[in-house]
């Protein structure tokens, strides 16, 4: 069975989460699919090791789908993720004081 595990559908992904460039946002893609295939993320031939595949796409849109088809000995299968980036996110602090009296 094919598995996108990161990132999940939904996800908000910053800088802290990829590697920003002129063009977008580049993100590694990985899961699981059954052996004995090979693995495409967006148009982009996946890594393997064993059951588990990785693949870096870019991300240019505010909201992007990212799809994983498997093609192989099991037949073939696909699943969609739809992500968000927010591409203006900066670094946030939160300090507090208590001082319990």
């Amino acid at each position: 069975m094919l598995n996108i595990d990161f990132p999940i559908h939904g996800a908000i992904l910053h800088h802290r989460l990829g590697a920003v460039t002129g063009e977008g946002l580049r993100i590694e893609v990985v899961g699981t699919a059954p052996l004995g295939g090979g693995v495409v993320v967006n148009g982009v031939p996946a890594r393997r090791a064993g059951s588990h595949f990785a693949a870096d796409i870019l991300l240019r849109d505010a909201e992007t789908d990212i799809r994983a088809e498997y093609i192989g000995l099991e037949g073939q299968a696909s699943q969609t993720v739809r992500v968000l980036w927010d591409r203006y996110s900066e670094k946030r602090y939160r300090f507090s004081i208590d001082d319990n009296s």
